[in-house]
């Protein structure tokens, strides 16, 4: 605390900026990056020391008691999934491209603003992300016409580049929401101080967008499936012994609900209601001040210098009695 208020008071306000970033992301970074490694080098102890060889020759059976008619609500769970999650969702990803990119093209147009220069990273984050979903989709929508298996560059993809990537693009996506009204709380509220430049919010929302998901290029991984009815290998991608541990599980969802639900709304809330009090009192002033001269200008008469040439001499002031004076700034407006 002490720290923080001695770069609060006595070092330049750029440095503060960079200061506070840092002392951001240690606080929302460092506790997801300990857990992580060591609940993931803890599980990869446990797996070295059981016999395992890379390889798995069936997969692994489960006793489960289904009290429905599974053969009947299966064929309804694929026909919605396939609706859903692939022809609904690529349709609306295909308008959110077309949206971005119109987006994009629109604001480069426009001047060179710190605002339109974030909104264009926000279009571009947004942009990645609607394309990591639609490959998803497009995965759904194969695997419908090939027995629900899904096609090989999906399992290629997916576990070191479709699942991180697609959860790091997320986080970016809403921290960059929160780094565009911050940016719009620094040039309304506090128009005088020292202001970032776009690349720093990008800068900081990507790395902390990457260290808090830096466990997820660790929860799946590519196995080798040796099938010994057609005596043939297939790769396909399945979890780690991380992803079997209840208290990272536990962990993550937590640290997903937080950091991309609970603290980004707490965030807006306060700058935009910073914001919102902030243009409300300007108002209000100019108002008052608009009131306070149609007093002035209705209810007060003063003296009105001018420099009248006739019957007297060019410098010499001539006095008109009926004028009157208003505002601060010395306006003089003559009364009809």
């Amino acid at each position: 605390m002490c720290c923080w208020c001695l770069t609060s008071c006595e070092l330049p306000m750029r440095i503060q900026m960079k200061i506070h970033a840092v002392i951001l992301w240690l606080v929302l970074a460092i506790p997801s990056l300990v857990l992580t490694f060591i609940l993931y080098f803890s599980s990869t102890d446990l797996e070295s020391n059981e016999s395992f060889d890379g390889s798995i020759e069936s997969s692994p059976t489960h006793n489960y008691t289904c009290y429905e008619n599974y053969t009947v609500y299966i064929e309804i769970w694929y026909t919605a999934k396939f609706w859903i999650e692939g022809i609904l969702q690529f349709g609306v990803g295909l308008l959110g491209i077309f949206g971005n990119i119109l987006t994009i093209f629109v604001l480069s147009k426009n001047k060179k603003t710190n605002f339109n220069n974030l909104l264009i990273y926000l279009s571009l984050t947004d942009l990645v992300l609607i394309i990591i979903f639609m490959a998803m989709s497009t995965s759904t929508i194969a695997a419908n016409f090939h027995s629900q298996a899904q096609p090989p560059w999906f399992k290629i993809l997916f576990p070191y580049f479709l699942w991180p990537f697609g959860h790091i693009a997320i986080t970016a996506s809403v921290l960059m929401v929160v780094a565009v009204s911050a940016e719009r709380y620094l040039a309304i509220c506090r128009p005088l101080q020292y202001k970032p430049s776009p690349s720093f919010y990008v800068f900081l929302v990507m790395f902390i967008s990457f260290s808090v998901n830096a466990g997820k290029f660790l929860e799946y991984r590519w196995y080798d499936y040796f099938d010994k009815v057609t005596n043939t290998t297939t790769l396909y991608a399945d979890i780690t012994t991380l992803m079997k541990n209840e208290h990272y599980v536990i962990f993550s969802k937590w640290q997903e609900i937080v950091l991309t639900g609970i603290l980004p709304l707490l965030a807006l809330i306060i700058l935009n209601y910073g914001i919102y009090a902030k243009i409300r009192k300007s108002t209000k002033f100019r108002k008052k001040t608009s009131s306070n001269c149609g007093y002035i200008g209705h209810s007060t008469n003063v003296p009105r210098v001018t420099t009248a040439p006739f019957r007297r001499n060019v410098n010499q002031p001539f006095i008109r009695p009926n004028s009157t004076f208003c505002g601060k700034s010395g306006a003089i407006s003559q009364s009809i």
